[in-house]
C-alpha cells in the first residue's frame, strides 16, 4: 500500500510539472495569438481590449492557475481559432487517434507475439535469418517515412487507396478502418520489430534455465515446456514492454496523420500551433504527457503485480 501511495504522490507532482513546463514554454515563445486572431483588423485599441476579454493581460502565476484549475475540472477553455470550447474540439478528434491508435496496437500485438514464438521455436531457421537482417532495419525506419512510402506506392502506384479521402467512423465504420489500414501498419511495423526481437531473447534466455533442462530430462517435450513454463515467464517483459509503447503509438498516431491527411489530433495540433491556439495545443501536449506519465505508472504497478520477484526484491531491499 505505501509503494502504491508513493507512486501516486509521485504521478501527481510529475504531471504538475509537466502542466507547469506546458504553459511556461508556449507563454515564451515567438508570436501573438491576439495579432493572429485580430489579422488585418488589427489596432492597439482592438488588441489591447482582446486581451484584456482574453485574460491574457493578468500576471503569469494568475493565469496558469485558473488554466490549471480549469483543466482539473475539465474546463479546457476556449479555441482561439475556432471560438469554441476545446473539450468539444478535442471530443470530435480524439476518437479518431484513438481508433488509430487502437488499430496499430491491436496490430502489434496480433503480430508480433505469434511471430516471436514461431522464430523463437524455429532458430537458426531461413525464416529466423531473414527476419533478423531485416529486423534492424524495420526498427530504425520512422514511421512517418514509412507513411510517404506506403502512400506512393499503394496509394499514387498500386491505387488501393485513395490518399486524402478518409472516410468518418460515423459515416461508415468499414470504409473507415479500410483507410486507416495503411497509417497503422507504418505506425507498428518498428514496434513489431522491436517487440520479436524482445520476446525472442526472453524466450531463449527462459529455455536456458535450470527447470527447462529438468524438465526435458523427464520427459517433457519442449512445446509443452514452453506452453506450461516458458512462455508465462517469458511474456512479463513483453506484457510491460507493450504496455510502455502505448504512448509512443498514441505519438505516432498523431505524426502520421499528417502524411495521410486524417483528421485526427495531429493535424488539430498542427494547426494549433500556426495558429497560436494555445489553449488546444495545451490541452493536447497534456493529454499526452498524461498518457505517457499514467502508463508508465501502470506498467511499474503490472510488472509487480505479474512477476512476485519484484515485490520480493522491494521488501527485502526495506
Amino acid at each position: 500500500m505505501r509503494y502504491f501511495l508513493k507512486k501516486i504522490i509521485s504521478l501527481i507532482i510529475t504531471l504538475l510539472l509537466v502542466s507547469f513546463l506546458a504553459f511556461l514554454t508556449f507563454q515564451l515563445i515567438s508570436g501573438d495569438p491576439v495579432t493572429q486572431m485580430l489579422g488585418t483588423e488589427y489596432t492597439e485599441e482592438m488588441a489591447a481590449h482582446l486581451r484584456a476579454q482574453l485574460g491574457l493581460d493578468d500576471p503569469f502565476p494568475i493565469r496558469y492557475f485558473r488554466w490549471l484549475g480549469g483543466f482539473i475540472t475539465g474546463d479546457f477553455g476556449t479555441s482561439y481559432s475556432y471560438n469554441v470550447p476545446v473539450s468539444s474540439l478535442l471530443s470530435d478528434k480524439l476518437p479518431v487517434t484513438g481508433l488509430l491508435s487502437a488499430f496499430s496496437f491491436v496490430l502489434l500485438v496480433s503480430i508480433s507475439i505469434p511471430l516471436g514464438i514461431w522464430l523463437a521455436a524455429h532458430e537458426d531457421s531461413i525464416p529466423d535469418k531473414i527476419f533478423t537482417a531485416l529486423n534492424q532495419i524495420a526498427m530504425s525506419i520512422p514511421p512517418f517515412f514509412l507513411g510517404i512510402m506506403m502512400t506512393l506506392v499503394f496509394g499514387l502506384m498500386l491505387h488501393l487507396f485513395v490518399p486524402g479521402n478518409y472516410i468518418s467512423y460515423q459515416e461508415n465504420f468499414g470504409a473507415s478502418l479500410a483507410y486507416l489500414l495503411f497509417p497503422a501498419i507504418a505506425i507498428a511495423i518498428p514496434k513489431i520489430a522491436m517487440t520479436v526481437k524482445l520476446f525472442k531473447s526472453s524466450l531463449h534466455a527462459e529455455y536456458r534455465r535450470d527447470y527447462v533442462r529438468t524438465a526435458l530430462s523427464r520427459g517433457s517435450t519442449r512445446r509443452r515446456i514452453l506452453y506450461s513454463h516458458v512462455l508465462r515467464n517469458a511474456i512479463i517483459p513483453v506484457v510491460t514492454f507493450l504496455a510502455l509503447t502505448i504512448p509512443e503509438i498514441v505519438a505516432g498516431s498523431i505524426i502520421i496523420e499528417q502524411v495521410f491527411t486524417v483528421p485526427g489530433l495531429g493535424r488539430l495540433l498542427v494547426s494549433s500551433i500556426l495558429n497560436r491556439d494555445y489553449p488546444v495545443v495545451c490541452a493536447i501536449v497534456m493529454l499526452i504527457a498524461a498518457l505517457v506519465i499514467l502508463m508508465n505508472f501502470l506498467a511499474d504497478i503490472l510488472y509487480r503485480i505479474i512477476d512476485p520477484r519484484i515485490r520480493i526484491d522491494q521488501e527485502a531491499s526495506k
